[in-house]
């Protein structure tokens, strides 16, 4: 997957702007973004911090590793991190 189409199916599903996904005000679009960049693109952790508005390569890892975490636990967010996929393949 590229870049811009994980970032547009984000937005997309959440009904917001690049801006509002890059943002401070609400975490969660940016960790939700971390997780699928890292995931499912090449990006290390240093690309993908230059990509999101210069977030630190530390940052990317934590964000990452407590994202994945959570993610075991969580299956509503679960649901929507493959929704937001779907998007993509779709």
């Amino acid at each position: 997957y590229r870049f811009e189409e994980i970032m547009d199916s984000i937005c997309i599903y959440f009904d917001i702007s690049v801006d509002e996904l890059l943002g401070n005000k609400n975490k969660r679009y940016r960790d939700i973004a971390i997780y699928l960049l890292k995931k499912h693109t090449g990006l290390t952790n240093r690309q993908a911090g230059e990509q999101l508005d210069n977030i630190s390569y530390s940052a990317v890892a934590k964000v990452y590793r407590r994202f994945s975490e959570k993610l075991k636990k969580d299956k509503a967010l679960k649901k929507k991190i493959g929704e937001i996929m779907s998007n993509i393949k779709g």
